[in-house]
């Protein structure tokens, strides 16, 4: 501030003033000067009143030149204001210069006072109204995946949010549905069902042929081999009964056993051949049936039994040989149980035989069970097959050897001629018969014989010669017989 002389001439007269000067953001009212107050301001110098801050400006403090735009986050409502108001929370000013502040618009919030931007709704999360201070968790069963919702979308099916606030659904997992949208759990798939991949929307039952125990599962299980399920959503498997059997994983049915083989108890995935000694004539056999006694199996896996040939025999069911007839019996037909022993007067020479055998003629057979037959000794005969005992040759009359068929009479014998020679030797002579046979039999006490030579009859005399005894033997007796003993 100066004081200015001002020196006026008018009309050729001089007088003096003073003249008062007032810079910008002061005024005067040409005797003192002030300063704008607060609220106001004062652009130019020499102003004689200030002037109102403008709606969206203010002066905080005395004598300043301009006013202040508000500040981002504030506004200025009414003119003539010495300070600036801050956006309110659930509201915002964006730029300077405001003369109000904007309510957030759904989807966004301010959370506090000052704020020049409104800030939009987190993922997870909404405002739904405008004016907003906060925003909120979506619920469970909802979620946002961008920013700035005013409201959750549902979970849709095979999805599901399980806690507020989520910004994406999460697929069901194996084994689990969601059938609903708005979810907010999963559910397991019940026993007899499963669920194979994520984000499924119903739970599939299970095929015949597999189960699923307990809920929650992502895929079924196949029947066990020995097991089966015939029915779809099945939640166990069940045996094959006995009689029947599977092989394979995954059976809706079980097999029955085909003939000669057989599965005595449930559950069994392969079916049991016969054992030796047992068949099974019929499909779907819980059991093997014994060969009756009389007829036997060999093989395994038999479908029936067969019978004993003859000249065999079975005693016993359940057996895989038949045996053999031993020495002296036989079996004269199929399907035989047991042996018979050969009568008196026949006999079995080999094991295994149908028949027995008749003694031949000339033999004898005196027991039962004979492996052989007997030849009829000297003195008797057999005419003909099948004699238990053999026939006496009659008086006068003899069988020459062992096995005759027939006798004859003995032959007489006349000595005709003895000679002792010197030095002890001896010969002697008899009349033959021809064919027939002689022994010449020699014994030192009468009692014992011993056939020195045969001699074939010739029809005329014969003679014998017979060496010298050694020095001081006993003495020997000689004997011709019409047989080959005496």
């Amino acid at each position: 501030m100066k004081k200015v002389l001002t020196f006026l001439l008018a009309a050729g007269l001089a007088s003096t003033s003073w003249a008062i000067e007032s810079p910008p953001g002061y005024y005067n009212d040409g005797v003192n000067i002030f300063p704008a107050p607060p609220g106001k301001f004062v652009p130019v110098a020499n102003a004689t009143a200030p002037t109102d801050c403008p709606v969206g400006y203010y002066t905080p403090v005395a004598g300043m030149s301009e006013a202040i735009p508000a500040s981002p986050g504030y506004f200025v409502p009414v003119a003539g204001s010495s300070s600036q108001t801050p956006a309110p929370a659930g509201s915002y000013a964006s730029g300077i210069a405001s003369t109000s502040a904007t309510p957030c618009g759904p989807g966004f919030y301010t959370p506090v006072a000052g704020m020049s931007a409104p800030i939009p709704a987190s993922p997870g999360y909404v405002v739904p109204d405008g004016g907003a201070t906060s925003q909120t968790p979506v619920p469970a069963g909802r979620f946002t995946s961008t920013s700035g919702a005013m409201s959750g979308i549902l979970a849709p099916t095979g999805y599901y949010t399980p806690v507020p606030g989520m910004s994406q659904a999460i697929p069901a997992s194996p084994g689990y549905f969601v059938s609903t949208v708005g979810a907010a759990t999963q559910s397991p798939a019940p026993a007899g069902s499963f669920t194979s991949g994520i984000a499924s929307s119903s739970a599939t039952p299970c095929s015949p042929g597999s189960y699923t125990p307990v809920a929650g599962m992502s895929s079924s299980i196949p029947a066990s081999p020995g097991y089966v399920v015939p029915d779809g959503g099945a939640t166990g498997q069940t045996p094959v009964p006995a009689g029947r059997y599977t092989s394979t994983s995954g059976s809706m049915s079980g097999t029955l056993t085909p003939t000669g083989t057989y599965t005595p108890v449930p559950g069994m995935s392969q079916a049991i051949p016969a054992s030796p000694g047992y068949y099974v004539p019929t499909v779907g056999a819980a059991s093997q049936t014994p060969a009756p006694a009389g007829s036997f199996v060999a093989t395994i896996g038999a479908n029936s039994a067969t019978e004993a040939s003859a000249g065999f025999y079975v005693p016993v069911p359940g057996m895989s040989v038949q045996l053999e007839a031993p020495l002296g019996h036989y079996v004269p037909s199929s399907g035989a149980t047991s042996f018979e022993r050969a009568l008196p007067g026949f006999y079995v020479p080999a094991t295994g035989s149908a028949v027995p055998f008749p003694a031949m003629p000339g033999t004898y057979v005196p027991t039962s069970g004979a492996s052989e037959s007997i030849p009829a000794p000297v003195g008797s005969y057999v005419p003909s097959s099948g004699f238990a005992f053999p026939l006496p040759a009659p008086a006068g009359s003899t069988t020459f050897a062992t096995g005759s068929t027939f006798f004859q009479p003995i032959p007489d014998i006349e000595l005709t001629a003895y000679t002792l020679n010197p030095g002890g030797s001896s010969s002697f002579s008899w009349t033959t018969v021809t064919g027939q046979t002689y022994g010449v039999f020699m014994s030192n006490n009468l009692l014992e014989w011993i056939e020195i030579d045969s001699v074939p009859g010739t029809g005329g005399v014969v003679t014998k010669n017979v060496t010298a005894p050694a020095p001081g033997s006993e003495k020997r007796f000689f004997r011709i017989v019409a047989t080959p003993s005496p």
